[in-house]
């Protein structure tokens, strides 16, 4: 039986404003208004409704969720009990004796390390390649001739390439080098950006191995990774369509009004964790460099903390650091720089909340790079959309290489539905199921740099 939060589709340990800006999204798509004599959908919101009269009142959602842990437990001990007992092991048979004992095995030594004289007699001598680690196959003085004039030819062509690169490559013929040619690190400034094939702009943050684009990622950006039929990549499942379709009140996220999201410039939404990690994928094959998502340590940096100390994103977030916001140290409507939940948002909204006197004039997402950037460059790292980091909510994985869809994956950042102090802190954390598709969650990629990260 699914649960209230699945219904929702959001997170059990979920904040009430995801739990809302959840519900609207799904009110949107099944309201009895847009969906005439549709019985599935009206059967549909009849359970969206029920579950958010529930998850929507503390202290019915309290209620709800013991309950759900008393029949977890209820159901787990059921299961221990009907669960069949271990099979034993069949007793062995006695093994036949030998007729004679087997001669010894001689031991094989270790394979030898394939260095440059073994590889290259495997191409000139299969057989000789094989036995490359015995003393009685080395190669003989002809060989050793060849392999230095093999050798040298090799280092005044590596020599001639890297001499020609400094001479004839300056001035504006430099700048039309494709991005798979130009080292990221070796080439961006925070005024001099590293720019790749779509247009995305990179920006070095000290303090950590990677260069982040200084904008969440466009429309456009995914749109041209859908565009690739050779992605390798299939976005199916609910919400598939929704990163170019999704609305509030009518109100288009992830474009402008009577905008097309594949030509936007606002920040795509509605992507899972899943597509975030394909899209960094195929930027990589398609740049020749390694784009992925930021780790949680590294958007701390990037967001102006990176003396927050070390620890599982889900116990820092809970520490958290007072009056530390993307905008500076006080939460006032002077002082904040950013799409959040403003004047122009709660128009839109029914008995929606919030921030108290603040405007920011968009109702929904705003095109990125709309507000001023941080002290690195980087824009909107608080506001517009939530983005997705790499690593596991509990602190393992901090990479993302385990592409585990049972694990909760860090968010950070604010977003347009947004109002609480709380949760615009630049320390906060929320999480979300990997296979999330939903409004106000998008992503913001890095690329490696030459030293690695």
């Amino acid at each position: 039986m699914r649960t209230h939060y699945e219904n929702l589709k959001v997170a059990e340990n979920a904040p009430d404003e995801v739990i809302k800006a959840a519900y609207r999204a799904l009110s949107q798509k099944y309201h009895p208004d847009k969906n005439s004599g549709d019985a599935e959908a009206h059967r549909i919101m009849q359970i969206i409704n029920a579950a958010y009269a529930v998850l929507s009142d503390p202290a019915q959602r309290s209620r709800y969720d013991e309950s759900l842990r008393v029949r977890r437990q209820r159901e787990a001990t059921d299961a221990r009990k009907s669960a069949p007992p271990p099979a034993s092991p069949p007793p062995a048979s006695p093994r036949p004796a030998s007729p004679r004992p087997a001669s010894p095995r001689p031991a094989q030594p270790p394979p030898a390390p394939p260095h440059e004289d073994v590889r290259a007699n495997a191409r000139a001598n299969p057989k000789q390649a094989a036995t490359a680690g015995n003393a009685s196959s080395r190669p003989d003085s002809n060989t050793n001739r060849v392999l230095g004039w093999i050798g040298a030819v090799i280092i005044l062509i590596i020599l001639a390439k890297v001499m020609w690169t400094d001479t004839a490559g300056g001035g504006a013929e430099s700048d039309r080098r494709s991005a798979s040619e130009m080292t990221p690190s070796g080439r961006a400034s925070k005024s001099e950006h590293f720019t790749n094939s779509l247009g995305m702009k990179f920006v070095p943050v000290p303090g950590t191995e990677v260069l982040f684009c200084i904008h969440e990622t466009r429309s456009r950006d995914f749109a041209a990774f859908m565009a690739d039929r050779n992605r390798g990549y299939s976005m199916s499942g609910d919400g598939a369509d929704d990163w170019r379709t999704g609305e509030f009140e009518q109100v288009p996220v992830g474009r402008g009004v009577g905008e097309r999201a594949e030509q936007s410039n606002h920040p795509v939404a509605s992507v899972s964790w899943l597509d975030a990690m394909a899209f960094c994928d195929w930027l990589s094959k398609k740049e020749g460099h390694t784009y992925r998502l930021p780790t949680d340590r590294e958007w701390s940096v990037a967001v102006g903390i990176p003396l927050e100390g070390n620890g599982a994103p889900e116990a820092l977030g809970r520490e958290g650091i007072a009056d530390v916001y993307p905008w500076g140290g006080s939460f006032v409507a002077a002082s904040i720089q950013g799409n959040y939940a403003d004047a122009a948002f709660e128009a839109k909204g029914i008995g929606v909340p919030c921030i108290k006197g603040y405007r920011d004039g968009f109702a929904t997402t705003a095109p990125v790079m709309s507000f001023p950037a941080n002290v690195l460059g980087l824009y909107d790292m608080g506001g517009n959309l939530f983005e997705w980091c790499a690593g596991c909510y509990n602190g393992t994985d901090a990479a993302g290489k385990d592409r585990s869809i049972t694990e909760f994956r860090v968010v950070r950042g604010g977003s347009w539905v947004i109002d609480d102090s709380a949760v615009l802190l630049s320390s906060c954390r929320s999480h979300d199921l990997p296979t999330r598709r939903i409004v106000i969650i998008g992503f913001r990629v890095v690329v490696v740099g030459r030293s690695g990260g």
